[in-house]
């Protein structure tokens, strides 16, 4: 005959393996300690980053066009409970800007003697591509819309991150001409609304809409509204006057903003 004792202990684990999963669930704290891996794909939210320019027909052509593509995401979360967390993440935005000019030649009139004279510009620059990147460093909060537990299969969520950037790209022929200027780290702000699907408790797949304010210097003071039409980058006033051409060195935006659809995968380190 089986001691009482062990008897009594094997019905009792039975108990905790069969017990209804809602009562199994009540035992998980919600602490948890995630790694996240995501990659998708980014989009300007403003019509300068994304549409190619014409000025001045027959005169100047110039034609832009700045594309967004693929981004890669990593981040740390450590959840306090079932709902909230602490984020540190890495993102890159993988991004390319597109150029072709050509000044052609100019009658500009004499203020003195009122005689026309013909400045024979011809400045010609061949199609150019050149890659860009954006570097992100952010920290900041995480939340779940829907209690996480054992037998959860979808929560929604949203994130709020802060932190810096740097760019990375030529000076010249991507940051200036692009009207983003010298400065290459400054600060900025992402958002995040997605959902988590559970495959088990190991192992989570995400899908998230995120968007991103980076903010530009100009002068010696910060701006932070968002630039919703681009600065001209040449002094068209220098241009009527004498047939040079001039770049504008102050043609900076002040900030610009863009978003990414991204899916991922997420790995609980350790939980209880």
């Amino acid at each position: 005959m089986f001691d009482k004792k062990i008897i009594a202990g094997i019905v009792l684990l039975l108990c905790l393996f069969l017990l209804p999963r809602s009562l199994q669930a009540e035992r998980f704290q919600g602490q948890r300690l995630v790694l996240g891996i995501g990659a998708g794909y980014g989009f300007p939210l403003e019509d300068w980053l994304s549409s190619k320019t014409y000025v001045l027909r027959d005169q100047i052509f110039f034609e832009e066009e700045g594309l967004l593509s693929s981004s890669l995401r990593i981040n740390g979360q450590f959840f306090f409970n079932k709902v909230v967390g602490l984020v540190v993440e890495y993102g890159r935005q993988q991004a390319r800007y597109l150029s072709h000019l050509d000044w052609y030649g100019l009658w500009v009139q004499d203020p003195a003697t009122f005689k026309w004279k013909y400045f024979p510009i011809d400045h010609y620059e061949d199609p150019q591509t050149h890659f860009w990147a954006i570097h992100s460093f952010l920290a900041g909060v995480t939340y779940n819309f829907k209690m996480w537990d054992a037998r959860t299969r979808w929560v929604p969520y949203m994130t709020v991150l802060a932190g810096f950037y740097t760019l990375s790209g030529d000076q010249e022929k991507v940051l200036d001409r692009f009207r983003l200027g010298p400065e290459k780290t400054m600060t900025t702000i992402k958002s995040g609304l997605g959902g988590k699907y559970r495959l088990n408790n190991r192992v989570f797949l995400t899908a998230q809409l995120t968007a991103q304010v980076l903010m530009r210097k100009r002068g010696r003071r910060m701006e932070f509204e968002i630039e919703t039409q681009p600065r001209e980058q040449f002094d068209y006033n220098e241009y009527w006057d004498s047939g040079r051409v001039v770049r504008n060195p102050g043609a900076i935006v002040r900030s610009f903003a863009y978003a990414g659809l991204e899916i991922g995968i997420e790995f609980n380190l350790l939980y209880k």
